[in-house]
């Protein structure tokens, strides 16, 4: 499936926004949690949190094999296939009151379960086998593509825009990592097996697991799965080079720098701000390793991005972003599942990320930094 940007319409009370605000200097804490680095760099972090079920997450991050023109798409089609590649194993996992999802996003592919912690090993045995992937016909690639056009035929319209703000700020570097019927239809076998194994290296490899398990256990589980893949080369993540830019009346992007680098904090504070002073508003990020865009928006065809934040306080939508922003980094991980996505995909952008390293950025973000992404947000709703 295609990762939809990670968005939330957001309209917290105001006695929740004051909560907020009042609490935003509290710190956040890493707690009950395990992050292994393996000798070949694969990572393994497992958290104890109370839940019904676990949340079993592997990411394969392409930093040194990035989509191009002539691959774009290859990996979607790739999650595709491997996803199906057990047979009768989805069902076993669904007979157990379980799930089985796969997801494909610009810097990773991401096989996911959510299972009783009784089905860990039958788990981390399947993971085996779709890291070790190797064999596709020419059959299942045309029947794959075919879906993935009904796919992308299907999507909402935030995707939609989000989709056409990449291609406007990045051109040719925003290439769609979901492809399309046409391009995923003309890879062959030898393509696509040849790019899994360039991508299944232990350093583009991290397993993010969160749920009532004991940490030690499950990495103790997990460990022997992963160390015979090769390390690899060192994880160097392509820059990105921005092109050009985007912007409606309802409707402004901006480019977010890489997630814990100077201004990446800032400029999501910005957009959230900004969002936030909208009546019917909505927000578009998805975490990345390299420079990324925000999207905010309304809903209303009446309403416009530049006219209401022209009035706007930009010290009190500060305030209010800082918040919001604590927010979202609190809902990311809020639950097993969340949880388990928000530290594998911070992990697979680099080993220094972690959700308590950005609640601190948030509370010493820098208002020039702030102001400069407001502008920006204001120069391009237009």
């Amino acid at each position: 499936m295609i990762v939809p940007p990670s968005y939330t319409f957001y309209a917290l009370p105001l006695c929740s926004l004051a909560a907020t605000l009042v609490l935003g200097q509290s710190r956040f804490r890493e707690e009950n949690a395990l992050r292994t680095i393996l000798p070949n760099d694969a990572v393994i972090f497992v958290q104890q949190i109370p839940s019904k079920l676990v949340s079993f997450q592997v990411f394969v991050s392409n930093a040194n094999a990035p989509d191009s023109p002539t691959t774009f798409g290859y990996r979607h089609l790739m999650e595709h296939i491997i996803a199906r590649s057990v047979p009768g194993h989805d069902v076993l996992i669904e007979s157990a009151g379980g799930a089985l999802d796969a997801a494909t996003s610009r810097d990773t592919v991401k096989f996911g379960w959510r299972v009783p912690p009784e089905l860990l090993p039958v788990v981390v045995a399947t993971m085996r086998k779709f890291l070790e992937w190797k064999s596709v016909s020419k059959e299942e690639i045309a029947r794959e593509a075919a879906i993935i056009g009904h796919e992308l035929a299907l999507l909402d319209s935030v995707s939609a825009s989000s989709a056409e703000a990449w291609s406007s700020v990045f051109e040719e570097q925003g290439v769609s990592m979901s492809g399309d019927a046409e391009s995923c239809a003309k890879a062959t076998p030898e393509q696509l097996t040849s790019l899994w194994k360039k991508l299944t290296v232990g350093s583009q490899i991290v397993v993010s697991v969160a749920g009532p398990v004991d940490k030690n256990e499950v990495t103790n589980l997990i460990r022997p799965e992963l160390v015979g893949f090769p390390k690899g080369a060192l994880k160097q993540w392509t820059p990105r080079t921005i092109s050009g830019s985007y912007g409606t009346k309802q409707l402004a992007a901006i480019v977010v720098p890489p997630i814990g680098s100077a201004g990446s904090i800032a400029a999501l504070v910005a957009a959230f701000g900004a969002s936030a002073r909208l009546s019917r508003p909505f927000f578009s990020y998805s975490v990345s390793a390299r420079p990324g865009v925000a999207l905010l928006g309304s809903q209303d065809p009446a309403e416009e991005i530049a006219k209401v934040l022209k009035d706007e306080d930009p010290a009190t939508a500060f305030r209010i972003g800082k918040a919001y922003t604590y927010a979202w980094i609190r809902g990311e991980t809020s639950t097993a599942a969340k949880a388990a996505s928000f530290y594998g995909t911070l992990l697979s952008a680099s080993l220094s990320q972690r959700p308590s390293k950005l609640w601190e950025q948030v509370e010493y973000t820098d208002y020039q930094q702030f102001l400069n992404y407001w502008r920006q947000i204001q120069a391009v709703a237009k």
